[in-house]
């Protein structure tokens, strides 16, 4: 059972992660820190 839900899960975090990725990717483009 378990592992037929792995790759759902799986999916599911990259896809969490790559929308907190594309979020901070657009706050550096559209903010001027001091690190930037």
């Amino acid at each position: 059972m378990l592992a037929m839900r792995l790759p759902e899960m799986k999916r599911r975090l990259f896809e969490r992660e790559q929308r907190l990725l594309a979020f901070f990717v657009y706050i550096l483009k559209h903010h001027d820190f001091p690190f930037a």
